[in-house]
């Protein structure tokens, strides 16, 4: 069966885990659509998933102060979840 979700940010767009509950997103998880904020500090961080901020775009590795990686990006929009609707 396919079906289409909609791509939200609190969720992974490989895995499809969502950030907050753990669940598997469009399955089990029922947490709204929301903004994930990225926070250095672990004790600040409202997630219950660890996960690693990476930059997608050139505009986002400049904001980073840090080099775009071409090889990663290329990776993740090879993999991203073929039941995402962007």
């Amino acid at each position: 069966m396919t079906f289409s979700l909609e791509f939200r940010l609190n969720s992974c767009p490989i895995c499809l885990i969502c950030l907050d509950c753990q669940n598997t997103y469009g399955q089990k998880c029922t947490c709204q659509a929301r903004e994930v904020i990225w926070k250095s500090k672990k004790a600040e961080r409202n997630c219950a998933v660890e996960f690693v901020h990476k930059p997608l775009t050139q505009k986002g590795a400049t904001n980073q102060k840090v080099v775009l990686d071409s090889e990663f990006v290329d990776w993740v929009f090879a993999n991203i979840s073929k039941e995402l609707n962007f």
